[in-house]
């Protein structure tokens, strides 16, 4: 029994360390508690070694690495069964359709999500019902059915203040929010994120919460607001650790910089490139931290053609052509057809303002 008990609680631990954002102690705790998990000094009992290999997912996830999120939520689904714990079967489904969703594969984890959804209806209300509601919404949002999404949406956040589950209140008011966006709602969607960066329990998703808001004071045309949560973000943004979501995070930052930019509000470049060139070496830096490369490849695409675009809308086309080129490589390389498409098309558009290509 000692061996499973030391193995639950450094599971435990590692939950801590991620709702704190610390990645990589996290990922210390809960490989410690698989290792001895499955040492074989004790009889384990599967429900532990599947506790334990559902937070695991949870943390590669956030690291960029889905595909071997989406494989170690399936192992915890075969444990679970074996434990016969049907709720802990319903959490590793709806994980392993947050991985597809993370891959681009909406409509499996549509599909996925929409049978876990059947078995939700009936069972009483939990974190597991949150999170399941709330990742169905997010895929119905991203095939464009908003209104149902919506709906989901708030059933979710009534069971997660029910339970007071408050991180997870944090989650959905985000995701609320979201929908309201795309409803252009926003006025909605602004009390949506204020109220997630409220009951955010962690970091994350309090700086997630606030680049929400940036997002909305920017299309308010808001520009003090906006102009306060830049000079907060910056700060924040400059000692995130490495991971995919620091990457995308610096993208997010910058996108309603460029907006401002376009509006005529005066953006502190240097800032911002070092920023965006911050992005880039934190994939490196993320990429060498493991034996294994991450395949966080569309991340870097993203910031290298974030990063080519400010410098085009500063005049600066051969910084632009440059960066730019660099992001279509690795596009073609990753045959991301979407993000091809935006840095071809921007790589065409610098080349005519040089002279090379006739427009």
């Amino acid at each position: 029994m000692y061996p499973i008990f030391i193995g639950r609680n450094l599971s435990y631990i590692s939950i801590a360390y991620q709702e704190l954002g610390q990645w990589d102690a996290a990922s210390s705790a809960v490989a410690a508690s698989i290792e001895i998990l499955r040492s074989g000094k004790a009889e384990v009992e599967a429900i532990v070694l599947a506790q334990a290999l559902n937070s695991q997912g949870s943390i590669l996830l956030a690291r960029g690495k889905a595909e071997e999120a989406l494989e170690t939520w399936k192992r915890a689904e075969s444990l679970y069964r074996e434990a016969a714990d049907e709720t802990g079967v319903l959490g590793s489904r709806i994980n392993q359709a947050r991985a597809l969703q993370s891959l681009g594969f909406y409509r499996r984890a549509e599909g996925q999500l929409l049978s876990a959804a059947a078995q939700m209806d009936d069972m009483p209300d939990s974190i597991v019902k949150v999170s399941g509601l709330r990742s169905l919404s997010i895929a119905l949002q991203v095939v464009g059915k908003i209104k149902a999404s919506q709906e989901i949406l708030t059933k979710s956040w009534q069971v997660a203040q029910g339970i007071g589950a408050t991180a997870e209140v944090s989650r959905t008011l985000l995701s609320l929010g979201n929908a309201a966006v795309y409803l252009q709602e926003t006025d909605r969607a602004l009390e949506y994120f204020q109220r997630a960066e409220q009951a955010a329990m962690n970091p994350e998703d309090r700086r997630l919460a606030e680049l929400n808001q940036l997002r909305v004071y920017v299309k308010l045309k808001q520009w003090q607001e906006a102009s306060t949560i830049v000079r907060k973000l910056q700060s924040q943004l400059f000692s995130l650790p490495p991971s995919r979501m620091a990457i995308e995070n610096i993208v997010y930052f910058a996108e309603s910089l460029l907006y401002m930019e376009r509006q005529g509000q005066q953006i502190d470049w240097s800032a911002t490139n070092r920023l965006l060139a911050a992005a880039v070496r934190l994939r490196c830096a993320h990429a060498t931290r493991s034996a294994q490369t991450i395949k966080d490849g569309r991340a870097e695409a993203q910031a290298l053609a974030k990063w080519g675009q400010l410098y085009a809308q500063n005049g600066q086309s051969s910084e632009a052509i440059d960066l730019t080129q660099q992001s279509l490589n690795i596009a073609q390389n990753l045959q991301a057809a979407d993000l091809v498409a935006i840095a071809a098309g921007q790589l065409g558009r610098e080349q005519v303002k040089l002279g090379r290509l006739i427009d």
